[in-house]
């Protein structure tokens, strides 16, 4: 706020950048698919971004892509180096393992925004066969080190709105561990269902 009267401008609470263009999966309808996979940024530019973003206040950084996790050492380091900020990646959770998981919870200041279309038919119709249940195994991991994550960053679409919206996929997702969640195109309605139903459980 204080920056805000100094430039006479807003200043964002957070900062979204895409560390990499590079995937594993290739999604129906994701614009990852259409670029070079080779597009990334370099270490030494995600740092710049932070700390410019600092200076102007700003703690809070959310990370999309392509696949974040293709690039597990840097973005471990990333979260080492700027303790004093908290991260947010969007991820398809097919590379998140143990290990992984291990060291997330030893540095303490990053959560997962998981992308997932509904239950294994509607998930791996988009993201190809095999995705949910690697999905399911990764939240069973982050779950257990104890890291926030959210049940998605879900495209509703004519093949899975019902299922999306059920009450039954809801409850699946607080089991899960699921702590928020939202639909492109739907606004925030999911989140707030999720989170007055984790609030009375």
């Amino acid at each position: 706020m204080k920056n805000k009267e100094q430039y006479d401008c807003n200043v964002p609470w957070a900062i979204l950048f895409d560390p990499t263009a590079a995937c594993n999966l290739r999604c129906t309808g994701c614009w990852a698919a259409e670029y070079g996979k080779g597009i990334s940024l370099d270490y030494s530019t995600m740092q710049k971004i932070i700390r410019q973003g600092k200076q102007l206040g700003i703690y809070m950084y959310i990370l999309s892509g392509g696949e974040l996790t293709a690039r597990k050492d840097e973005i471990i380091r990333l979260a080492e180096e700027n303790d004093d900020c908290m991260f947010l990646s969007f991820t398809n959770a097919t590379l998140i393992d143990k290990a992984f998981s291990s060291a997330i919870e030893q540095v303490g200041n990053f959560a997962f925004a998981i992308s997932t279309e509904g239950y294994e038919e509607e998930t791996d119709m988009r993201r190809s066969k095999g995705t949910y249940q690697k999905v399911m195994r990764a939240m069973d991991i982050l779950q257990k080190h104890g890291i926030i994550f959210g049940l998605f960053s879900t495209c509703h679409h004519s093949k899975n709105t019902e299922v999306v919206g059920s009450e039954e996929w809801g409850d699946l997702m607080i089991k899960k561990g699921c702590k928020f969640g939202w639909y492109f195109t739907f606004g925030s309605l999911l989140s707030g269902i999720i989170a007055s139903r984790v609030g009375t459980q």
